[in-house]
């Protein structure tokens, strides 16, 4: 505490009433003179400073699925991203098949457990029955690198895709191996 009362001292108070003890007294200066910055503003600092071009390349970004999805429009979006340079992913609830609302299957690349929304710039929710259900999960909220959100690091809330007897495996509750 006594570090960061030496960097913003509104924010040592605030921080020690909220841990419930009284701001400690700043640490003292290494130096006595003051030291000007050499550096003001650097170029090449700057997360705006990259060499190339800037745009849609190397961006990661998933395409959710789930069984009710319009499918035509994942594989649309899918491909519209691929051609823009980024890396489209199908991501469903578990590694497995989908089935889109018009009776067609896609074949997810990646589930919500090995490909965590830190991983992706950004998110695509296809329409169909399923995109409500989509836009509700923390998956989606937590890809935008604009806005972190304190539920990114929980797991997301897919138990609500799934009838409960598919999430609990059997009527009895025992859970069905998902390996088998």
């Amino acid at each position: 505490m006594s570090k960061i009362a030496n960097v913003d001292p509104a924010l040592a108070d605030s921080v020690a009433a909220g841990l419930g003890f009284a701001t400690p007294a700043p640490m003292p200066h290494v130096l006595e003179q003051e030291v000007k910055p050499e550096v003001q503003k650097s170029k090449a600092l700057s997360l705006f400073f990259r060499p190339g071009e800037t745009g849609a390349k190397t961006r990661r970004v998933a395409v959710l699925i789930a069984d009710g999805v319009d499918g035509a429009a994942a594989m649309e979006a899918h491909r519209a991203i691929a051609d823009a340079g980024a890396i489209p992913r199908l991501v469903s609830v578990r590694l497995e098949k989908v089935t889109g609302s018009n009776g067609g299957v896609l074949h997810a690349e990646a589930a919500f457990e090995n490909m965590p929304s830190v991983l992706f710039d950004g998110v695509v929710i296809p329409g169909g029955g399923a995109a409500k259900v989509l836009a509700s999960l923390e998956f989606p909220r937590s890809c935008s690198p604009a806005r972190p959100t304190r539920g990114s690091l929980q797991a997301p809330r897919w138990h609500r895709l799934w009838p409960r007897s598919r999430r609990t495996g059997t009527s009895s509750g025992r859970p069905t191996p998902r390996w088998s």
